[in-house]
Order: C-alpha cells, then structure tokens, then sequence
C-alpha cells in the first residue's frame, strides 16, 4: 500500500472515530434524560406509595370508628329495649293495682252508700217530729232538703270525693304555719281545706275539690292549683312510693329521669340516701341535675331533722306539762 492510501484510511478511520465520539455524546445525554426522568418517576412513585399509606391508615380508623359506633348502638339498642320491657311490665302491674282498687273501693262504696241512704232516710223522717240536732256534725234544715234532693249517683260522688279529701289530709303534716310557696309558673298555690263533711251540699264538696294533692300529666299549670310539694317535704317523704317520688321529679323539670327512677324502684327512704356516684350508676350524668337532686335531698334531710327535734320538743313539753299536772 502506498502512503497516499494509507492517508486516506486514516482520514476515513478519525472521521468515523469522530462520528462515533458524536453518538458517544448523544448516548451520553440521553442517559442522563433518561436517569433524570427516573428519578422523578421513583419521586413520583414514593409520593404515591406515601398517599396509599395514609389513606390505607385512614380507611382503617374509619372502619374502627363506625364498628364502635355500631356496637354502642346495639348496646343502647338493648338497653333501651329492656327499659321499655321493664316499663311495660311496671305499666301492667300499676293497671292491675289500679283495677284492684277500683273493685275495692267500688264494693265499700256500695256498702257505706246504702249505710248512709238508710241513716238519712232515718234523720228526714225524725224531721217532722221536731227533733233538735247538736251544732257541727248534723244535718241543717237546708243541708237536709239538698241532700234529699240528691239522687243514687250524686251522693255516691260524694262520699267518694269526701273519702279522697279526707285520706289526703291524713298523710299531710304542716308544721310551719309561715311557711309559703309558689308554684313553678310564678302563681301563689292555695292550701289544702279542711276535709268536706258528708253534711256539707254538694255543690260545696265539688269546690273542695280544687284542690286535687296530685294532678298528674297535667300540660299546663295555669289549668289548676297545686298544692306545694314543699308542704310534704318532711317526716312523709320515708314514706313516699315510687309514684311520689317521679311526681316531685316533675316538679323539679327533671321528669326525663322517670324511668330511671321507676326501673331502679327509688322509693322514699331510697331517695333520701342518694349520692354522685349513685346517680351517676343510675344513669343521670349531667352535673348540673346531680346537683340540683342531692340539693333537693339536702334540703329535705334537713327539714326532717328539724321536725323530729320539733317533735321532740313538743313530746317534752307534754312530759313536763303532764307531770306538773300530776304534782298538783
């Protein structure tokens, strides 16, 4: 070969050396495009994966939060059904006393009725004799003529009414004579009167009868005079049923609590020894009604202490005055 060949060779070999050194570059920056791209990507795939993670964390509190949900759910779902099973059979126990009653009271009606048809039938026959009557329990010439006037049914209203009043009165106790509330609606409650006497027209009895000692399920107050609970906060309150005890609830504007005074039986006695903790068992867990009801509880505690020492007071007084009078 002669040098001119060899030239050219060696011309044609650098161009193509130089070509390639051109790919070599251009190879080169699209790796390095392509290695910038896949860092972005694997960038994009941790943010993803980071997302994924999270949203995977938040389904599962999710999940938690609705299966607690749904399990207090069924457990108020079974409380609420055994509270509404307790009540009904409460509902049923109270209408087959109620019945009992009624059939009582509807045998010693017939019974004193036809006593007491008999007894004036007598008086109204001694009328034409000329007969003097004592002051205070007989007839009046003008009682007499209304209650002559009565038929069968009016005079069994009244004995029935009467009877009523008089029970009433008998488990009331008043031992401050000063002492004076007022109903919730801001109006002054009237006090009880005495018992109507069978003697007295019927037309009388009705109107002692405005003054019913309780008035349950009333919607509004304005529709009657109440006598104040606070009038038999005292010694009688050991001797309060559950139905005295929801009464003074509704009183106080916490008759939402009924049930759970009637499912747990709170009786007089029981109401008295209530605490915070007890309260809070029986499911009250507002503060501010815990509060109002050991305040209430307070506050008859200490009226009963004060009437036990009146009436100790007043038992010494009758020792003293006894023996005074045995010494002279």
């Amino acid at each position: 070969m002669d040098e001119s060949e060899i030239r050219a060779r060696i011309a044609a070999l650098e161009l193509e050396l130089e070509m390639s050194q051109k790919k070599a570059d251009q190879m080169h920056e699209v790796l390095d495009s392509t290695k910038s791209h896949y860092d972005q990507l694997e960038k994009k795939y941790d943010q993803a994966n980071q997302l994924l993670r999270n949203y995977q964390e938040r389904e599962k509190e999710l999940l938690s939060r609705e299966e607690n949900h749904v399990e207090q759910l069924r457990d108020k779902d079974a409380h609420y059904t055994h509270l509404v099973t307790q009540l009904k059979e409460r509902i049923d126990e109270l209408e087959a006393k109620l019945e009992e009653m009624d059939q009582r009271r509807q045998s010693i009606t017939n019974n004193e009725l036809s006593d007491l048809k008999e007894k004036l039938k007598d008086k109204l026959e001694k009328r034409d004799e000329g007969l003097a009557y004592k002051p205070g329990g007989e007839l009046s010439h003008e009682d007499k003529a209304v209650m002559a006037n009565m038929d069968a049914k009016e005079l069994k209203t009244t004995l029935i009414n009467n009877n009523h009043i008089t029970n009433r009165k008998d488990a009331e106790v008043s031992t401050w004579d000063d002492d004076k509330y007022s109903s919730s609606c801001g109006s002054p409650v009237p006090r009880i009167s005495e018992p109507a006497s069978p003697a007295l027209p019927h037309k009388f009895v009705h109107r002692r009868l405005l003054f019913p000692l309780k008035k349950k399920y009333a919607t509004n107050e304005n529709e009657f005079w109440r006598a104040s609970y606070e009038q038999i906060q005292g010694l009688q309150v050991l001797h309060w049923t559950i139905d005295d005890v929801c009464q003074l609830l509704v009183s106080m504007g916490l008759d939402k609590y009924v049930p759970e005074f009637t499912i747990n039986k709170v009786t007089g006695a029981k109401f008295l020894d209530l605490d915070g903790t007890k309260l809070k068992s029986m499911g009250i867990q507002n503060h501010s009604d815990r509060s109002l009801i050991k305040k209430k509880v307070k506050m008859i505690k200490n009226r009963i202490e004060r009437e036990r020492k009146l009436l100790e007071k007043q038992s010494r007084s009758r020792v003293i005055a006894q023996g005074m009078h045995m010494q002279m």
